[in-house]
């Protein structure tokens, strides 16, 4: 190096320093009259040594996040005052490759430009690469003194919980919920605080992709835009498949510290799912054996993940070629509509359908009606989100029966009255009350007979030889 002092002036030309991770070249003008300084620097050594070189504390809390597996190629321009250091400016251009930053693994980062001026930092023109894809980003501004990163254009396939990771412990309980098996492809515009209360957030994300899957919820791809605001996460144009069939809608989200728990509402459209894998994913471990395609509406106004008794709402649902003889609800009418008419009581479901209310986490409908071949049931009720179920189901044999079903019902209409049920308990182990069968027939019942024998027909027939009393 050549260094030379002219009237307070030094001029430092061709500094080489070299450690054991690299090299670093140095061009530096310094005004002792003023404390200003002007360097040109070239380096493949760890950046963090140069926070050493300056002294500042702001450089050095920016070069804290990053760890280097090998050095950066770094062409840097500098300038400022020796005794303001918080002040200093800096350009420059930045490669590197197998590096950590906030603990996210980054394969290679290449800029085309990064400038440093009044504590806050701008790297334009980024391309980033983790282990499950790429990202580009028009710009990425960190502001030291306000806790404060902001991204322009960011578009990428990577984990969007390694981008939570990156901004701060804050994001990552914010977005833990909502998970990709697969990166889904970001498109990304906005700011965050980098430290949790800042109320500096506002952002916005449009996704794309799956397997995804948030609570019990499994889809195997959705879209949707997400607006991050302070405390409050808004979702809309959602539009997901599930189980072979759709739902589409929107939700919000208010995660404010000063109330307990996240209230939520969301409105949703589902259309042609698959019942069984669906009510699986949901109830895990309880047994299930309903079958059909489910559709329907469903609206929450109001409800928080603090109480359960919180849901407030309203909807619709539907179910077509329904299997549902083999739930505890509707077991007990099978075998006695099958005493009637053999295999009556075991034909699917054409259509189901109710509309309902939520008040309290306590679902009502006065109108579900199920259509069976050759038979019709209603049920009118209440459920809750526990299981209890309170309320009455009638089964209207043959009501259906093309042309004469009306009538075909009404001639049945004392023995339809034997199919109705007062049902309390659990939709798991529901307790069943005959509404109009009165005590001493209840025996009779159990096990069940024809109807022709509750009204005595072939009492005293005897069975032929060798054959079998009818249980």
């Amino acid at each position: 190096a050549a260094v030379v002092l002219t009237n307070l002036l030094w001029e430092v030309r061709d500094l080489e320093v070299v450690r054991p991770e690299g090299r670093l070249a140095l061009n530096l003008d310094s005004d002792e009259r003023t404390r200003s300084f002007h360097a040109r620097l070239t380096s493949e050594i760890d950046p963090t040594a140069l926070a050493l070189i300056f002294a500042s504390e702001d450089i050095s809390n920016v070069l804290g996040y990053f760890q280097f597996t090998q050095p950066p190629r770094l062409e840097a321009e500098a300038w400022g005052c020796w005794t303001n250091l918080a002040a200093i400016g800096l350009q420059a251009r930045l490669a590197l490759t197998n590096a950590v930053f906030r603990e996210q693994t980054v394969r290679s980062c290449v800029t085309e430009r990064i400038t440093y001026t009044n504590q806050v930092v701008d790297v334009f023109h980024a391309r980033v690469e983790r282990p499950e894809g790429v990202a580009t980003v028009d710009r990425v501004q960190v502001d030291i003194v306000r806790d404060l990163i902001a991204l322009t254009n960011v578009i990428g396939h990577i984990d969007p919980l390694a981008f939570a990771r990156a901004v701060g412990p804050h994001m990552v309980k914010r977005l833990s919920p909502y998970r990709f098996s697969q990166p889904p492809t970001v498109h990304f515009e906005g700011r965050a605080g980098l430290t949790s209360g800042s109320g500096l957030d506002d952002a916005r994300f449009e996704v794309s992709g799956g397997p995804f899957q948030w609570q019990n919820f499994k889809f195997t791809h959705l879209t949707n835009n997400l607006h991050w605001l302070g405390d409050t996460l808004t979702l809309s144009n959602f539009d997901g498949t599930i189980h072979e069939g759709t739902v589409r809608g929107g939700a919000a989200f208010d995660f404010s510290p000063q109330v307990q728990g996240t209230i939520f509402r969301f409105d949703v459209t589902a259309t042609n799912i698959d019942a069984k894998p669906l009510l699986t994913d949901l109830f895990p471990g309880a047994s299930n054996r309903l079958a059909g395609r489910l559709g329907g509406h469903l609206t929450i106004s109001n409800a928080t993940t603090a109480d359960d008794k919180s849901w407030f709402g309203s909807g619709d649902v539907s179910l077509s070629e329904g299997m549902i003889w083999d739930e505890p609800v509707f077991a007990l009418f099978s075998p006695m509509v099958n005493k009637v008419v053999p295999g009556l009581g075991n034909s699917r479901a054409r259509h189901a359908a109710a509309n309902f209310l939520i008040t309290n986490s306590v679902i009502t409908s006065r109108d579900l009606d199920i259509h069976a071949t050759g038979m019709r049931m209603q049920f009118v009720g209440a459920i809750d989100f526990e299981g209890r179920v309170q309320g009455s189901m009638e089964a209207e044999l043959l009501r259906d029966t093309p042309g004469f079903g009306w009538l075909v019902s009404k001639v049945l209409w004392p023995v339809t009255k034997l199919f109705e049920f007062k049902i309390t308990g659990t939709l798991a182990h529901p307790k069943m009350q005959p509404t109009y069968i009165p005590k001493p027939l209840l025996a009779p019942l159990h096990p069940l007979r024809t109807i022709k024998e509750l009204f005595g027909g072939d009492k005293d027939k005897t069975p032929s030889p060798g054959s079998s009393p009818e249980p």
